[in-house]
C-alpha cells in the first residue's frame, strides 16, 4: 500500500501542484514596464514590487519551516488559498498599495508551498531523492513557461488581466484537490514549533554541510532572480521587442529546465549531489561572465536558455 501510494500518481501530484504555484513567478518581471505605462508606477515603486515580497519571504520561510513538520497538509492547501487571493487582487488593482499586496500574497503563497512539497518529494524514496526532486521541478519549469506564454498572448491580443483570471480558476481547483489528497498522503509529526525546543533544534542544523547547502541555494537563487527580473525589460528596452514577444521568449527559456530537471536528477544520483551542484554552479558562473558582452539576439536567447537549464 505504501509503495502504491508513492508511485507515479504521487509524483504527478507533486509536479502538477508545482506547476500551478509557479505560473505566477514570471508574470511580475514581464509586467513591470506595462504597469509603469498603464498605472503610472514609478521606477522606485517597480523596484519595491520586485524586492519587498522577496525580502518578506525570508521571515515567512522561517515560520513555515517551523510549522510544516507538524501541519504540512494544512500549509500545503493554505499556499493555494493565499495565491488565489493574490491572483484575484492583482488584476483588480488600480493603485500601487493594492498591487504590492497582491504580489506579496503571490510570493507568500509560493513560500508556504515549498517546505511541505519538498517534504513530500524527500519521502518518495531516500535512495531516489534527487530523481524525485527532478520530477518535482519539471512542474515548476512548465509553470515558469506557461505563465509568460499565456501572458504574451493576452498582451498581444486581449488584456494582461485575463491571464490572472485563468490561473486563479486553476489555483482554486488545485486548492480543493490538494486539501483532499494531502490529508491522506502528508502526515505531520509531533515536532516543536517556535520556542526553546525549536531554537535548540535549529542549532543542531548549523553544521558545515548544511550551511554549505544554504550558501549554494542562495547563490543559485540570486542568479535566478537576476535572470527572471531584468531580462524581460532588457528584451523590450535594449532589443526593441514588443511586450508580448518579450513575454513569449521569457516563457520559452524555462522549457530548457525540463531537460535540466531530468539530467540534474539522474546525474545527481550517479555522481553525487555535491559534485553535481558545484559543476552546475561553475557553469552558471561562466555564462554570467560572458552574458553582458553579448549583442546578437540568438546568442542572448541561447545563453538565457542554458542558464535556465542549469538553474
Amino acid at each position: 500500500m505504501e509503495e502504491a501510494r508513492k508511485g507515479g500518481r504521487y509524483l504527478f501530484f507533486l509536479s502538477s501542484t508545482h506547476f500551478v504555484i509557479h505560473v505566477y513567478t514570471m508574470l511580475l518581471p514581464v509586467l513591470l514596464l506595462p504597469l509603469q505605462e498603464e498605472l503610472g508606477v514609478s521606477l522606485v515603486q517597480i523596484s519595491l514590487l520586485s524586492s519587498v515580497p522577496t525580502l518578506l519571504n525570508a521571515f515567512v520561510y522561517l515560520l513555515t519551516g517551523a510549522y510544516s513538520d507538524r501541519y504540512p497538509a494544512q500549509l500545503f492547501t493554505l499556499s493555494f488559498v493565499v495565491t488565489t487571493a493574490g491572483a484575484i487582487l492583482i488584476p483588480l488593482s488600480r493603485s500601487f498599495p493594492l498591487l504590492m499586496l497582491g504580489f506579496t500574497l503571490i510570493s507568500v503563497g509560493s513560500t508556504l508551498y515549498h517546505p511541505p512539497s519538498l517534504k513530500m518529494a524527500s519521502e518518495y524514496a531516500p535512495e531516489k531523492m534527487s530523481l524525485a526532486l527532478g520530477i518535482h521541478n519539471i512542474g515548476s519549469n512548465l509553470g515558469f513557461a506557461a505563465g509568460p506564454l499565456l501572458l504574451g498572448y493576452m498582451l498581444s491580443n486581449h488584456d494582461w488581466r485575463y491571464s490572472y483570471y485563468v490561473w486563479a480558476a486553476l489555483t482554486v481547483a488545485t486548492a480543493v484537490l490538494s486539501y483532499s489528497y494531502t490529508r491522506k498522503n502528508l502526515r505531520g509529526i509531533a515536532a516543536p514549533a517556535l520556542g526553546p525546543n525549536f531554537a535548540r533544534g535549529l542549532r543542531t542544523l548549523m553544521t558545515r554541510g548544511f550551511l554549505m547547502a544554504v550558501a549554494i541555494s542562495t547563490l543559485v537563487e540570486i542568479v535566478f532572480r537576476i535572470l527572471v527580473t531584468y531580462l524581460p525589460a532588457y528584451f523590450a528596452i535594449q532589443l526593441g521587442m514588443t511586450y508580448g514577444l518579450s513575454s513569449t521568449i521569457s516563457g520559452l527559456g524555462p522549457l530548457t529546465g525540463l531537460v535540466g530537471s531530468i539530467l540534474g536528477g539522474v546525474i545527481g544520483v550517479r555522481f553525487g549531489n555535491y559534485r553535481t551542484g558545484f559543476a552546475v554552479l561553475a557553469s552558471i558562473a561562466a555564462l554570467l561572465i560572458v552574458f553582458p558582452n553579448l549583442t546578437a539576439l540568438w546568442l542572448v536567447v541561447t545563453v538565457y536558455g542554458l542558464s535556465r537549464c542549469l538553474q
